[in-house]
């Protein structure tokens, strides 16, 4: 890796034993390339007595449910930050995404100092605006000031200027999950960084070009069925790129 930047991985983990599959899944393919390459990646999770880090294992002594993601994120930023880990930048994903690493790697090199990145989305902080989509889009520019715009949990860039925000910030606004709250605090331009979903059927809504796949890093599993989901992330594996996994899928577009 450049010595430029320096990436510390940090993947949203739980205790809850129905994702023990999903953290196998992603030990065994993206994260031992990582950690082979250099990469320094830690699982946190909440729902223990107190903060302390065992091989890369953070343990966190707060709630551990998916609504507390912002304090888990939060203690985990401020206890990294306590015990000095060096970085230039953290990646925060989670247990059903897959990284190709070399890819990532690329793209690291090419990072700000001052870095917030990753795939945008949006919430209102009017909560009958996210239920009814066309009243959403309605309103969007008139209740602008009640839109917040973050870049999604399945992962995204945070610099270290930018934790250093966070772990200070007066008032965090907990009520939202981590992702969001990130956003809230922060308030900046976000990098858009494009991602590939993979859906029910193996259908995918995330309308990229061939240079974005090309280039693409970041995969995200979210079926109605998480074996399947666990199952592909291994086989996607065997392949270098989303392209080269797509190619010998036979996709159309290539």
């Amino acid at each position: 890796m450049n010595k430029k930047n320096k990436l510390l991985i940090l993947i949203l983990s739980t205790c809850d034993p129905s994702y023990d599959i999903f953290k196998k899944a992603i030990s065994e393919t993206w994260v031992r390339t990582a950690r082979q390459n250099g990469i320094r990646c830690i699982f946190y999770s909440g729902n223990h007595m107190k903060n302390e880090l065992i091989n890369d294992e953070l343990k966190l002594c707060c709630d551990d449910s998916l609504k507390n993601t912002g304090k888990k994120l939060y203690y985990a930023l401020k206890f990294i930050h306590s015990l000095q880990i060096e970085f230039t930048h953290i990646y925060r994903t989670n247990l059903s995404s897959f990284l190709f690493i070399n890819k990532l790697e690329n793209y690291i090199d090419k990072l700000d100092v001052s870095f917030y990145g990753g795939h945008i989305s949006y919430i209102h902080k009017l909560k009958i605006l996210n239920r009814y989509r066309p009243i959403s889009i309605l309103f969007s520019r008139v209740l602008n000031f009640q839109k917040i715009n973050y870049a999604a949990g399945t992962g995204f860039f945070l610099s270290k200027d930018l934790v250093e925000i966070i772990i200070h910030y007066n008032n965090i606004p907990f009520q939202f999950i981590d992702d969001v709250m990130v956003g809230e605090i922060l308030k900046i331009k976000i990098n858009d960084i494009p991602r590939y979903d993979f859906v029910n059927d193996n259908i995918n809504n995330s309308q990229l070009n061939i240079e974005q796949i090309e280039n693409c890093f970041l995969l995200r599993f979210k079926s109605l069925n998480r074996y399947n989901d666990v199952s592909k992330i291994y086989e996607i594996n065997k392949f270098n790129s989303l392209k080269d996994y797509l190619t010998f899928q036979h996709q159309s577009f290539f």
